[in-house]
């Protein structure tokens, strides 16, 4: 199991919130189940509703490539800023060092998917 899927597997029972700002909500777990290694999360406030409005207008739209007319202007994805800027995913930080076609590799990959309001590919 890759790290970043840990929480994954626990329960959503087992967590207690430890702390709520405006724009997250932070829990923790005991991941072992004996008190020896606790795990955090950090989920952003609004998340699920952003996913849902970019479900449905992913499901209605059609497919396009970019030699459709009209395509130009397209909203194609929904992304928070704090994904933009998290350094995981490095969206900023490649776009600030040059990097014109991160974004684009980005928005096409698997983890951008809760995000795009487009089908096709960019």
């Amino acid at each position: 199991m890759k790290p970043d899927q840990l929480g994954e597997a626990i329960p959503e029972s087992a967590w207690r919130v430890v702390e709520v700002t405006d724009t997250h909500i932070v829990s923790e777990a005991w991941l072992d189940g004996e008190g020896k290694t606790k795990i955090r999360r950090r989920q952003l406030i609004g998340d699920d509703e952003l996913q849902e409005i970019n479900r449905h207008l992913f499901d209605t739209s059609g497919r396009f490539s970019q030699r459709t007319v009209g395509a130009l202007g397209t909203p194609v994805a929904n992304v928070p800023l704090s994904l933009v800027y998290n350094p995981k995913t490095e969206i900023a930080a490649r776009i600030r060092a040059g990097d014109r076609e991160h974004l684009r590799w980005w928005l096409n990959s698997e983890q951008a998917r809760p995000f795009r309001t487009h089908k096709g590919r960019l």
